[in-house]
């Protein structure tokens, strides 16, 4: 017989979960311009050569893959964001939950651009990284909806 977590230990779990998360993101911010190039430039060789290894005729640039991690750091984010706000709704609630997790994501996002990445040498702030970041973060509500509104639908029907 398998037993359930209770509701407030995976409150707990993914709580530290964002949060730890989000210490990431915003350590990444805090390094400097070199750093964070050096960085880049070994993930567009990793992911260059996966795609010629498997025959993908397609060429990254460093700029590409700089903005596909903020929109994967920022999908992760929501994707632990969304189900922790979620545990903390009733479902005939759980509608309020995904402006509640945009907002958080996009005020991170807004943070990390305006108060860490504008005062790292050789950084500078872009809104335009914290509207890919919202997007990331956009992305994954959806993902999370989906899923959520599939296991509801399931379970109503074993219900019945």
């Amino acid at each position: 017989m398998k037993t359930k977590p209770s509701k407030k230990a995976v409150r707990i779990i993914l709580t530290a979960a964002s949060v730890l998360w989000l210490a990431f993101i915003f350590l990444n911010s805090a390094l400097d311009g070199d750093s964070s190039s050096a960085m880049s430039g070994w993930a567009l060789e990793f992911v260059q050569s996966v795609l010629d290894m498997l025959s993908v005729p397609l060429t990254l640039t460093e700029h590409f893959v700089r903005k596909a991690a903020h929109f994967t750091e920022y999908f992760i984010l929501g994707a632990l964001v969304m189900p922790t706000v979620l545990m903390y709704q009733s479902r005939r609630r759980y509608i309020i939950s995904i402006p509640v997790c945009l907002a958080v994501c996009f005020a991170a996002a807004c943070f990390d651009e305006m108060f860490i990445q504008a005062r790292v040498p050789g950084r500078c702030a872009s809104m335009t990284d914290s509207f890919i970041d919202l997007s990331g973060a956009a992305a994954a509500v959806l993902a999370v909806c989906f899923i959520v509104a599939v296991k509801w639908r399931r379970s109503k029907l074993t219900e019945e």
